[in-house]
């Protein structure tokens, strides 16, 4: 059936078929149907009207609904005086039979061909409907089950699907196409490029110069403004390095641009296709179809108060989508700066800003390079890039003169000014629709099988090669772009598996370079598999999925105590050479919300979760933020933010907003999550903040009934008022004893977490005391 918009079928090595939700616009949605199937196509046309009714059984031919059938093109053939009949909805299936009125008519000059006329207007009476041709002795003509414009039925045949959206306009046929395929490729994917991308201010005026080893032709299509109806074109010339690049006399700043690109249609055809694409170093984008701006970024305008980033083990992250923060932000906003960079920049300026008060000092946002969403409103986490150095169009506020550069470069200002460090989440491991590096050259960027067919282990059709050194220098140019022209502090690296161990570690080794204190996240699997235990070599700390699921386990009753134990010390990623390796989460945007697989949004009530299953949170809450390691939120955390119990919610900007509003009955939650970051922070938490692990003779556990324990922490190399601390954890609901081991320290923090435990007078059941421990 029909997925984001429509479907794609291939009729055979050469051909496809685009089939559509409803007639087609005239837009580009049939070749991104295709792209995104992981296909190369050309030549889209729609197919001819009797063509198309002989896919899908009808086509709209002047006033009348034209039903057809082919019998050279069904599994049997029905004797020759056969007469079909058109069964379905709109005459209840076993009354056609007999009926001259649905029995359809051979045509003189195809005999195969046999159509019945009806009128539109009567049959849009019962639009939509399903039907069937049937012969007269009884045996039905089944569709074929590969096109799309057929469905199952109740007892596993198909049926025809009738729709007056779709009129006979959308079904497209494409010509499929390969490029060079691997013809040459060792030579190429092995080389390093050198010198500038991209467009550059030049001797005599401007250049342009993009990296295409294996194209046979390049253009310069450029104009200087959207007034010019034409773009001007300029051949290229082709170096021996790979390169393709142009030299214009005139300054082309603020100039818009993108490339022809002329390749091979396959392995020795000998003919040729054409694509225009964006130049995969354009600072800015129009759109994600393009065109580019030939922009400067000067660095110079970057605020140049310096922001000193935070030691690693001293991070907080919270992390969170520009959209989902200015939705229902309580500033009064215009309804185009809640989608816009410049919206945050403004609410970072007040006090009231959720982000300052919380009290983290990191934020991890979620992708901003120029991603796939068809228009501005169209709301999108952002995890399909187009382009790997524009910010995103959609949150500017006139892409058309390049704004979202500077504006993007005021919001991290703007964090800096806050004392946020900003994280940036990267995808690097596959793109987004249109793939325009696909038609620079598919085999150089993307990773594909020995039959030639992309690899899928991102699940979005494309894996970038990333054994491709063209592929590995357009990555790290990008990343030294955020971190030289805009001051980004860090980055997260989707499904950083597929960026692999090699070019994780020559990222680092290029980044660390320019700041040594650049903060370095991977998420550490893909569907191909896990990061190998080498990557604890490196610099770079991985979000736990270990942590998330032993310490929901565990505030559920399923757990163990001895696993928190060890997350308490940090070590319960055993792999790790150093506790700030893990990430510790219990949500992030993917998946369910923590509070959501703790108990329904059916159970609430008053706008709260039951009180147990607040408890049961505040342990959870408790125990991250207390973990050696980096403890990271997800927007709204802090208030319980539900998500209704919808586990993939990439593009649903409805149930991820924050509603601020609807958080005045978690307030008490939301106060409890800032007392425990103000206590990590402080100097009081010293011993839950480490760059190494604590020797383990530092140690005192504490056992206790209902999975209940205790853990005493206490580093004399410290200083005396923070060397000790005494953690206590009861997830039962009810009031258990703990016998406290004779410790000669005078003086420690005491945090109690459940239900009371010991014999610690009136200390709430969640606290953080100081408490003379004798």
């Amino acid at each position: 059936m029909y997925s984001r918009g429509g479907c794609v079928r291939k009729k055979n090595d050469t051909q496809g078929l685009v089939f559509l939700e409803k007639d087609w616009e005239g837009n580009r949605l049939p070749e991104d149907l295709v792209e995104e199937s992981g296909l190369m196509g050309t030549s889209f046309s729609i197919l001819q009207p009797i063509e198309r009714a002989k896919i899908g059984g009808y086509t709209k031919m002047g006033d009348n609904a034209q039903f057809l059938i082919d019998t050279n093109e069904v599994s049997f053939f029905p004797k020759e005086k056969s007469v079909i009949y058109l069964a379905s909805d709109i005459n209840d299936w076993d009354n056609c039979i007999g009926n001259k009125k649905w029995a359809l008519k051979r045509i003189p000059e195809e005999p195969s061909i046999h159509v019945l006329n009806l009128k539109w207007s009567e049959v849009l009476l019962q639009n939509p409907f399903s039907f069937k041709f049937i012969t007269d002795q009884g045996e039905w003509i089944e569709p074929d089950s590969s096109f799309s414009c057929s469905e199952q039925n109740k007892v596993g045949t198909r049926n025809f699907l009738f729709n007056a959206n779709r009129t006979g306009k959308d079904i497209l046929s494409f010509e499929l196409v390969e490029g060079p395929g691997k013809e040459n490729l060792d030579q190429w994917i092995h080389f390093k490029p050198r010198g500038e991308f991209g467009f550059s201010k030049s001797r005599i005026g401007s250049k342009f110069r993009v990296f295409a080893p294996r194209v046979s032709k390049m253009e310069l299509l450029i104009k200087k403004s959207f007034q010019q109806k034409q773009f001007e074109h300029y051949s290229m010339e082709r170096s021996d390095d790979g390169s393709w690049c142009v030299e214009l006399p005139m300054d082309c700043e603020g100039m818009l641009y993108k490339y022809s690109v002329q390749n091979t249609k396959g392995k020795a055809d000998g003919t040729f296709f054409v694509k225009e694409v964006v130049d995969p170093y354009a600072k800015a984008m129009i759109g994600r179809d393009g065109p580019g701006l030939a922009l400067s970024i000067k660095r110079h305008e970057t605020n140049n108060t310096s922001f000193d980033i935070p030691k690693v083990e001293d991070l907080v992250i919270l992390e969170t989508h520009v959209r989902d923060l200015l939705a229902y932000a309580p500033l009064d906003l215009t309804e185009d700066e809640r989608l816009e960079f410049r919206g945050l920049t403004r609410w970072l300026q007040s006090e009231d800003c959720y982000l300052k008060k919380l009290g983290v000092n990191a934020i991890e946002l979620q992708p901003i390079h120029e991603f796939d969403a068809r228009t501005k409103n169209e709301y999108h986490w952002g995890y399909m890039s187009v382009n790997f150095f524009a910010p995103a169009s959609s949150y500017a506020s006139n892409p058309e003169n390049g704004s979202a550069i500077y504006e993007f470069k005021n919001l991290v200002t703007a964090l800096h000014k806050a004392k946020l460090s900003v994280i940036i989440d990267v995808v690097y491991n596959h793109v987004g629709v249109p793939a325009h590096l696909s038609f620079l050259d598919r085999e150089l960027y993307f990773s594909t099988t020995e039959n030639g067919v992309l690899n899928n282990h991102s699940g979005c059709g494309n894996d970038i090669n990333a054994e491709s050194q063209p592929a590995r220098r357009l990555i790290i140019d990008s990343l030294l772009s955020l971190v030289n022209d805009y001051k980004v502090d860090g980055f997260r690296f989707d499904l950083g598996e597929l960026l692999g161990l090699s070019l994780l570690a020559e990222i680092e080794s290029e980044l660390l370079k320019v700041n040594p204190k650049l903060i370095l996240i991977a998420e550490p699997w893909s569907f191909r598999g896990r990061l190998p235990l080498e990557i604890n070599q490196l610099k770079y700390s991985l979000w736990s999925d270990n942590c998330r699921e032993k310490l929901l386990q565990y505030v559920k009753g399923h757990g163990s105590s001895t696993e928190m134990i060890e997350l308490l010390k940090g070590k319960l990623d055993k792999d790790n050479l150093y506790p700030w390796q893990s990430i510790n989460y219990l949500e992030s945007h993917d998946d369910f919300t923590f509070i959501d697989r703790l108990c329904s949004h059916e159970e609430w009530v008053n706008g709260s979760p039951p009180e147990k299953v607040v408890k049961q949170a505040m342990i959870a809450m408790g125990v991250l933020l207390l973990s050696p390691g980096i403890p990271m939120l997800g927007s709204g955390q802090d208030y319980l933010r539900s998500k209704k119990g919808v586990q993939n919610t990439y593009q649903r900007g409805d149930l991820n907003a924050l509603k601020y509003n609807e958080f005045t009955h978690t307030e008490n939650f939301h106060n409890w999550t800032k007392k425990l970051i103000s206590f990590r922070s402080s100097q009081h938490g010293n011993l839950l903040r480490l760059s190494e692990f604590i020797p383990e003779e530092q140690y005192h556990t504490i056992d206790g009934p209902k999975n209940s324990f205790g853990l005493f922490i206490h580093s004399p190399d410290r200083d005396s008022e923070n060397s000790s601390l005494l953690i206590l954890i009861n997830p039962s609901d009810q009031e258990v004893k703990l016998s406290i081991p004779d410790i000669k320290i005078k003086r420690s923090k005491l945090i109690l977490l459940g239900e009371k435990t010991s014999n610690f007078g009136s200390v709430p059941p969640i606290s953080i005391q100081v408490w003379d421990i004798k």
